[in-house]
């Protein structure tokens, strides 16, 4: 009895979820290292436990920070802190954004991350720069997309985002 007590614990144990952290090691919009590859992983972590993305690319300058997405990322699933922040290199312009997102001309999604029906979602230290982001018919020029959420914080002291040249930073 007391093997099979002892087996039950550790099966319990060994499916319990643990937050991870995930570290961003490439500008590119996908593969491996790349922002959408720690959400994906991320998402798939589950929302019982914090998962953390951080981000150490090697190229410190600005370009070398820049993301240039290509389509939306994954909605954000709850318990998720995305901190850019995190990023070694410079601050970006008047704030303490390290890691640029924009998307070329002609690129049509509806906005940068999207938030729906999940809740403990933070977001730190990016710059949202020129978003060509197309939603339906007309441009919208939105970095974070909320819709049923609860608890979403956007930037924090000494991690705050920065957003320039869009129409709306939140919506």
């Amino acid at each position: 009895m007391n093997k099979i007590l002892s087996l039950f614990f550790l099966l319990l144990i060994g499916n319990s979820s643990f937050a991870d952290n995930f570290i961003v090691t490439t500008n590119a919009d996908s593969g491996t290292g790349s922002l959408r590859d720690a959400i994906t992983m991320a998402n798939a972590n589950g929302s019982i436990v914090t998962d953390n993305i951080h981000f150490n690319i090697p190229d410190n300058s600005i370009a070398g920070r820049t993301i240039i997405l290509l389509s939306v990322y994954p909605d954000l699933t709850s318990k998720i802190i995305i901190d850019g922040s995190t990023q070694p290199g410079a601050f970006i312009g008047v704030s303490h954004a390290k890691i640029r997102i924009t998307n070329p001309a002609g690129v049509g999604v509806e906005c940068v991350f999207r938030i729906i029906n999940s809740n403990n979602v933070e977001i730190y230290g990016f710059h949202f720069d020129k978003l060509n982001i197309v939603m339906g018919t007309y441009m919208s020029r939105t970095a974070i997309l909320l819709n049923t959420t609860q608890h979403i914080t956007v930037g924090g002291a000494g991690r705050g985002n920065y957003f320039t040249n869009i129409s709306y930073a939140v919506g």
